[in-house]
């Protein structure tokens, strides 16, 4: 797989769009290598790393986000569930879990919260790993549950006990 040449096939090469995307994703690829490279214990698939790094946004073109040369109808927000959903149809199934899981930046994660919503549930691949990198203690993990993402699909999720929640300077 050429991840250049897919992202090709869905923005103009001269593109403000394009230059955008591939001068980011290059840049989340060069990192996410140099932190896989640091764990060589884990024996990371360097190639599938690379890839997903660099197609991580791709949906973003579906969204409308002109300041970054995308001129689509689905609010920003969408481009993780599109771009997964354009793996998948692509044949690209372990890329599109990328697209769809990545969020916000570092782990202050950046969350919407539906203030009507009875609970909020992780990924499980989220709170797996927050839990091997001490963010979360065994205590906090409650369970699994199921739960519709915004394009319909059902995942399993892990449901999880907030210690704290800043909003703002607000804990």
């Amino acid at each position: 797989m050429n991840p250049l040449l897919l992202i090709e096939k869905y923005y103009p090469a001269d593109s403000t769009g394009y230059r955008i995307l591939v001068n980011h994703s290059r840049s989340v690829a060069d990192k996410a290598l140099a932190i896989a490279r640091m764990h060589p214990e884990m024996q990371l698939d360097l190639t599938f790393v690379e890839e997903a790094a660099l197609l991580h946004d791709i949906g973003v073109f579906k969204c409308n986000a002109p300041t970054i040369g995308c001129y689509g109808d689905a609010p920003y927000i969408c481009h993780g569930y599109l771009g997964a959903e354009l793996m998948r149809a692509e044949g690209f199934p372990r890329h599109a879990l990328v697209c769809e899981r990545h969020t916000g930046t570092g782990l202050s994660l950046q969350m919407i919260f539906d203030t009507g919503a009875s609970d909020v549930t992780i990924s499980s691949v989220e709170a797996n790993f927050m839990f091997k990198n001490g963010y979360l203690a065994e205590k906090d993990i409650k369970g699994k549950r199921y739960y519709q993402v915004a394009n319909g699909q059902i995942n399993e999720g892990t449901v999880i006990t907030l210690r704290e929640v800043k909003i703002g300077d607000a804990v």
